[in-house]
């Protein structure tokens, strides 16, 4: 992650955002699934706009991640990275995924 948000931030063939997302698991199907799921378990009001949804995850998840990049020495990703994954599934209870064993 930290080696394409600096080609991202220095490069003029940089990756766009989408690019890098989808590289993580995080396209635009996967997200709106599971937030049709939460809206369909009753934990998003149906009137939310799934679209603007995602952009509002993407912006918050990129601005996490390039807070740690330009400021490492105040943004310790690493030590709040469990709390920031708990509190994401807080915000979607029906899609906290179960683990594997």
């Amino acid at each position: 992650m930290e080696i394409l948000c600096c080609k991202y931030e220095r490069c003029d063939s940089a990756l766009d955002d989408i690019e890098i997302h989808a590289m993580l698991g995080m396209n635009n199907e996967m997200l709106e699934y599971w937030l049709r799921r939460c809206i369909q378990h009753g934990d998003i009001s149906p009137h939310a706009d799934i679209p603007e949804m995602i952009i509002l995850l993407r912006g918050a998840l990129s601005g996490i991640v390039r807070q740690w990049l330009l400021h490492p020495q105040r943004f310790d990703l690493a030590a709040r990275a469990p709390a920031l994954v708990e509190n994401l599934w807080h915000m979607f209870p029906v899609t906290q995924p179960q683990a594997e064993y």
